[in-house]
C-alpha cells in the first residue's frame, strides 16, 4: 500500500464497529442525534466498500451487510436521557435559590439587573425546562453534566444585597409594574431570545 493511501479494509471494519457502538450506546454528539450520526457512518461504510470494489479487493468484511438507514430522530438511550433530565429539572425547580430568584427578580430595575453577573443561569435552566417538556433529547443530553446550582446561589446573593440596599423598592405584581423596572420576560429577551422565562 502506498504511503498516505487509505486502508479501505481497516476503515470499513472500524466503521462497522463504530455504527454498532453508536446504535447501542449513542455518541453524545452535542448538536446531532444518534440517528444522524448512524446514517453518516453508514455512508462511510458504503464509501469504503466502493473503494474496495475499485481496487478489486473483496475481504471478508466487504460481505458484511450494510446497516439500514435509521430514522434521524433515533437516540440510543432515549429513556435514560429523559429520566436523568427530569431528575435534574426537579432539582433545579425545587432549589431554594432558584425559587427565590423567580419570586424576587421583578423587584429589580434594569440598572440593578446589570450588576448581577450570574443571572443568565435562569435562562439556561428555563431552556432546559423547555427541552424536557418538548422532548428535545439532544439538548437534554448536552446539558446533563452541566450544573447551575452554584451560579444560582451567587445570583441570589447578589440580588439579596441589592434588595437589602434598596428598601424602597416594592414587589411588582403580576398586573402592574413600577416604571423603570424590568419584567423577567424582558430580561430573557435581552439576554437570550430563544427562551421565555415563565
Amino acid at each position: 500500500m502506498k504511503r498516505n493511501e487509505v486502508d479501505s479494509e481497516e476503515e470499513l471494519r472500524k466503521s462497522f464497529n463504530r455504527w454498532e457502538d453508536i446504535y447501542i450506546n449513542g455518541c453524545n454528539d452535542p448538536f446531532h442525534t444518534d440517528g444522524t450520526n448512524l446514517n453518516l457512518v453508514r455512508n462511510h461504510i458504503i464509501s469504503f466498500k466502493r473503494q474496495l470494489e475499485e481496487k478489486k479487493l473483496y475481504p471478508e468484511i466487504y460481505y458484511k451487510e450494510t446497516p439500514p438507514e435509521v430514522d434521524y430522530k433515533y437516540m440510543a438511550k432515549k429513556e435514560e436521557i429523559i429520566d436523568s433530565a427530569n431528575k435534574i429539572l426537579n432539582i433545579y425547580l425545587n432549589n431554594e435559590d432558584y425559587q427565590y430568584l423567580i419570586s424576587n427578580i421583578n423587584r429589580l430595575n434594569k440598572t440593578q439587573l446589570k450588576e448581577i453577573t450570574h443571572l443568565t443561569s435562569l435562562n439556561y435552566i428555563n431552556g432546559f425546562k423547555n427541552a424536557v417538556e418538548n422532548r428535545e433529547l439532544v439538548y437534554m443530553q448536552r446539558n446533563l453534566n452541566t450544573s447551575y446550582i452554584e451560579t444560582l446561589h451567587c445570583a441570589r446573593e447578589q440580588v439579596q444585597n441589592l434588595l437589602d440596599n434598596d428598601v424602597g423598592t416594592d414587589v411588582v405584581s403580576s398586573t402592574s409594574q413600577v416604571i423603570g423596572q424590568i419584567s423577567l420576560f424582558e430580561l430573557d429577551c435581552e439576554e437570550d431570545e430563544d427562551y421565555e422565562i415563565d
